[in-house]
């Protein structure tokens, strides 16, 4: 279904003004439903999901996975830093900057590494390195739709937890504010009882349960 929507954006969508959808989804969408390119349209998640391979998938302990999550924000704070203080001439000339040999061969080994580091942990690099997918994320705690639990539907199977990508413990929210969530929307695919649902979210739950770390 993702690859279906990819080629359906990166096509079709050429007749339409690409910069207009493109920013709606990176930067407006955040806003409103959360990280929902990150999930649907960005064609490195769509590399990272038909690369991993579930039977040979690595499980990342959770507290490594709670360090190594934070390394996306370092990352989207460098990106930033390094934007803002980039001089208006260089910008300009970032695309001839991007052809550089070293630059290119750097930026393909890193791309080669996700890519193998994605057979075996799902979502590697949108997990832990992407300062885009941060940035979304951090915006995306405002969101006023979200993905909610019926507690009482609940049976505490963890389908939901192991079904996503981004190691989100789905089964202990109830309104989530994770800034890691991605909109991939595989967690309401797989719970068994339709416990998970995408609504209005419940703020002063989501903020509780963003503070408590869930």
């Amino acid at each position: 279904m993702k690859l279906g929507i990819f080629v359906l954006l990166s096509y079709p969508v050429a007749m339409l003004d690409i910069k207009a959808v493109s920013y709606t989804a990176i930067f407006v969408a955040p806003f409103i439903i959360g990280a929902l390119a990150c999930g649907w349209f960005c064609p490195a998640g769509l590399v990272q999901d038909a690369v991993f391979v579930r039977r040979l998938g690595i499980k990342v302990p959770d507290a490594a996975h709670k360090w190594l999550r934070a390394l996306r924000y370092v990352f989207a704070t460098l990106f930033v830093a390094e934007a803002l203080s980039m001089p208006a001439a260089v910008r300009m000339g970032i695309i001839d900057i991007a052809k550089l040999k070293f630059v290119g061969g750097l930026a393909a080994w890193l791309a080669i590494a996700s890519i193998a580091a994605s057979m075996f942990v799902n979502r590697f690099f949108c997990r832990y390195f992407c300062p885009l997918g941060a940035l979304a994320g951090i915006k995306s705690l405002l969101r006023p739709v979200t993905i909610n639990r019926d507690a009482s539907r609940c049976v505490n199977c963890k389908a939901c937890d192991r079904a996503c990508p981004m190691k989100i413990a789905m089964s202990r929210v109830k309104s989530s504010c994770s800034p890691n969530c991605v909109d991939c929307f595989r967690c309401i695919e797989s719970c068994p009882k339709k416990a998970l649902y995408l609504g209005i979210r419940n703020y002063r739950v989501g903020f509780e349960e963003f503070r408590s770390g869930k």
